[in-house]
């Protein structure tokens, strides 16, 4: 299936396009009706990821190094999930338009038969990461960006359905899930919840790996006498730096780490990869504008 692709639907159900409220439903369409590819498994993000083609499968670290692999994903744009598996660990990661926006990773004890370990978000993307520089496989399926902007918000708890106009996310109950954006029913997913709950979207964040794997990006840097000068226009170093570096994305960052912001946090705040800021970072560094 080329990437991007929306998946096939095995067959069509009749289901709420759009109701006042989770018991009222006052008119039914045919949506498309998606399958999970994870069943039975103990974390949300998981248990309604839709079963589709993948796009990559068997790739381990001899020969694909995972931060290109991300690394293009980004470039692309690519929406869908990554998996990795080994030995009694899962993980399973959710991107939107090339960012992790969702992650979820689950250990069984040696003759476990429950998961002993759920665990979500930053956490769980730092274990996809380490469990694939020891040798776990990792698969990539693609989905349409809109489903996995609406599968986004599994990386939480689930709520009361509180079912509005604007409604997007998904909504689960034992009988099965609905995808909604807008209000508006999307696409079925055969996968279901013990009780009624649902997994609202908001405005979907990258995540950003946690301190033990990139220190440098939870870390502040202390600006030079002339990293300070380059907050002045009058200034030679000013004139130098906005020579050097442009006038986008660097002097943006160069300011925010002068104000005491992370890399981190600023990667957050500007919804931009750490793997794009780290090359500024060093040459800020090489070039006297900051230490640390």
């Amino acid at each position: 299936m080329p990437e991007g692709d929306n998946p096939t639907p095995a067959r069509t159900v009749k289901t709420p396009r759009r109701a006042a409220s989770a018991k009222a439903m006052p008119s039914v369409v045919e949506l498309p009706q998606l399958y999970p590819r994870f069943r039975e498994v103990q974390p949300f993000l998981a248990r309604f990821l839709p079963d589709v083609a993948p796009s990559q499968l068997g790739l381990h670290q001899s020969f694909c190094d995972l931060y290109v692999f991300l690394s293009h994903l980004q470039a692309q744009g690519w929406s869908g999930y990554l998996h990795s598996s080994r030995k009694e660990q899962n993980v399973w990661v959710l991107l939107l338009r090339g960012r992790p926006v969702s992650a979820a990773a689950d250990t069984l004890r040696s003759g476990a038969v429950v998961p002993a370990e759920s665990i979500v978000a930053e956490e769980a993307l730092g274990e996809l990461i380490l469990s694939y520089q020891v040798g776990a496989e990792l698969a990539a399926y693609p989905l349409p960006a809109q489903y996995a902007e609406l599968l986004s918000g599994l990386g939480n708890r689930a709520q009361k359905f509180d079912f509005s106009a604007d409604f997007n996310g998904l909504y689960a109950q034992p009988t099965g899930a609905v995808l909604y954006a807008h209000g508006e029913a999307v696409a079925t997913l055969d996968a279901s919840l013990p009780y009624e709950g649902a997994f609202p979207v908001a405005n979907p964040q990258p995540l950003v790996l946690p301190r033990n794997l990139v220190g440098w990006a939870h870390a502040t840097y202390q600006p030079t006498l002339r990293g300070r000068d380059v907050l002045s226009p009058i200034t030679a170093a000013h004139a130098e730096f906005r020579a050097e570096f442009g006038t986008d994305l660097a002097p943006a960052l160069i300011q925010a780490l002068i104000r005491g912001v992370s890399p981190a946090e600023f990667a957050l705040e500007h919804d931009t990869p750490l793997t794009e800021i780290e090359p500024w970072l060093g040459r800020f560094k090489e070039q006297g504008y900051l230490v640390r």
